[in-house]
């Protein structure tokens, strides 16, 4: 709330003069995000590790969604190995989100 109330904040997060009236209308709305994503790199051995975190960026719906779900799709049925070496079965896993249903639910909002 304080960004969108504040030149100065407004300046320091970069957002041009020619956008802060969008940006501070939108916000002000109270519109809903369209996605952000954090890249974790996880070998099933050691705690996960954050690459990036991407926020609507070009590519980050497909990304996000459709190859996430291909993934888990072509590992289906091959187990998941964790680091005690027990044997889980990929079926019970999904994206965390089911971003690639909940996109298409919630895509007339926009």
């Amino acid at each position: 709330d304080r960004v969108v109330q504040d030149e100065h904040l407004m300046d320091l997060f970069e957002i041009p003069p020619s956008m802060r009236a969008a940006v501070s209308g939108s916000w002000e709305a109270r519109q809903p995000d369209l996605i952000a994503r954090f890249d974790l790199l996880f070998d099933g051995r050691e705690p996960a590790k954050l690459l990036e975190y991407n926020a609507d960026t070009p590519t980050l719906l497909i990304e996000s969604s459709l190859a996430q779900a291909q993934w888990k799709n072509d590992r289906q049925g091959q187990g998941l190995k964790f680091a005690d070496n027990a044997q889980d079965d990929m079926a019970r896993y999904s994206q965390f989100n089911a971003l690639d249903d909940a996109l298409l639910n919630a895509w007339p909002e926009f």
